[in-house]
Order: C-alpha cells, then structure tokens, then sequence
C-alpha cells in the first residue's frame, strides 16, 4: 500500500523543512552530479543538487516521507549524556574550552596542546588492540593514524594504513573495540557484504546494536557544542 505523502512547509529563505511538528534544518548544495539527491550529515538534511536544477522544492516534496522518518529516525537514537558534556572513554569529564585555551579539569592548555593529548590517549588505546586483534587476524598493520574524519569513524588503505576519528575517544571502550575490529576485516573483505557481516558476528554477536549506538553517538557528537569548539580553526 503507498503512504501518503506527509504535508509540510518549506522556508527557503531560512533553510527549514516542518513537518510533523519537527523543524528539519537543510543544506542546498550544487555539485556536477547528473541526479538530485539527498544526504543527512547528524540531523541536518544536505539537499545535493545538479548544477542546472530549479531549485530543491521538488525533490524534497517527492521524498518528504523518507525526510520524516529518517529524521525521526536520527532523532531517536541521539544520546543526550553526549550533546551536553564531554567524555572520554564513556566518563564525563570536566572541560570548557575559551578560545585558543582548554580547562581540562583545572588545567588550563592550548587547545591544539589538549588535541595532542587526545590523539595520544586515543593512540595508545587502539594501538593495544590492533596488536592483539593483528595476532589473531594474522594481519600486518601499516601506520596507525588519529585525525578528524568528517564523514566516518575510521578507514583502511590501500597500503594498510588504519586512520581513526579523534571524537572514537568519546565512545565507551567496547565499542572503539568494535569499530578496530570492524576496520581490521577490511583486510579480508573491502565492502559490507555477506561474508564481511558473517565473519564480524562471529566477534560480536550484537552487530546491529553496536551499529545502532554508533548511529547515535555520530549523530550526537556532531551536535556536541564542545567538540565543534575544539575543532574549529
């Protein structure tokens, strides 16, 4: 049976979708792509569009139910202890950041000084279970890499490089355990295939909750005020 199309408002001029009471903030973007389309980055809708289209009104209209619900979806799985603190490892931590300066539990650092910091922590934890995994798998790991990624929490090269998301070190330690793992079976399977999702829930049975918390902490980390400080130049 076909849905009804929800009714909704658009305002252009403040880049706004309501719809089901829900104030949906979007993002037109122009690129040389052949098709419109749509993306959500967290909960901001990126509305992609081809260089000689009109405008997005018509394809937000077409898609307006999978607006609303992916949104609802988002929304739902969003974890509120990581929009209003910062934490490291799942633990709440003392942090205000002021400009170019970092209080991190009465001491004050430079922030690029604090960022160090976390890439280190964040280093030597991972390296610890890279190792550990690296003997299981029987899998050579080239350098290992700490960065902000904007679009992932983690990626492998060609050359087997591992590269992780600084804001991994938000996340409780199981689960930076099974984002290494997820990313040493790369090795073995490149895309997210049968195979791929047979061999991880051989490691972590509850694959799909895992995947779903991931889901919720990007979404929150993304509206995270604190790490959107840090982070800006």
């Amino acid at each position: 049976m076909r849905l009804q199309k929800r009714s909704f408002k658009l305002y252009k001029k403040e880049k706004v979708i309501e719809v089901n009471d829900q104030k949906i903030e979007y993002e037109v973007e122009r690129r040389n792509v052949k098709y419109a389309r749509l993306e959500f980055f967290g909960r901001k809708l990126i509305v992609i569009l081809p260089k000689n289209y009109k405008n997005e009104e018509k394809i937000i209209t077409r898609k307006i139910n999978w607006i609303a619900e992916k949104y609802k979806y988002l929304s739902s799985v969003l974890k509120k202890e990581l929009i209003d603190n910062f934490l490291i490892f799942g633990k709440k931590i003392q942090l205000e950041v002021d400009g170019n300066y970092v209080n991190f539990e009465g001491v004050k650092l430079r922030k690029k000084d604090f960022l160090l910091l976390l890439k280190n922590i964040l280093l030597e934890k991972v390296a610890k279970v890279i190792e550990r995994y690296s003997n299981e798998m029987k899998v050579k790991v080239g350098k290992i890499i700490i960065r902000s990624q904007k679009t992932k929490w983690a990626s492998l090269s060609s050359n087997g490089t591992l590269s992780f998301n600084i804001k991994l070190i938000s996340l409780p330690e199981d689960i930076v355990e099974y984002v290494v793992y997820h990313e040493m079976l790369h090795f073995f399977e490149k895309k997210h295939n049968l195979n791929f999702l047979r061999r991880i829930k051989v490691k972590f049975e509850d694959v799909e909750r895992k995947e779903e918390e991931l889901n919720g902490f990007w979404v929150s980390l993304l509206e995270n005020n604190v790490w959107r400080r840090l982070l800006e130049k």
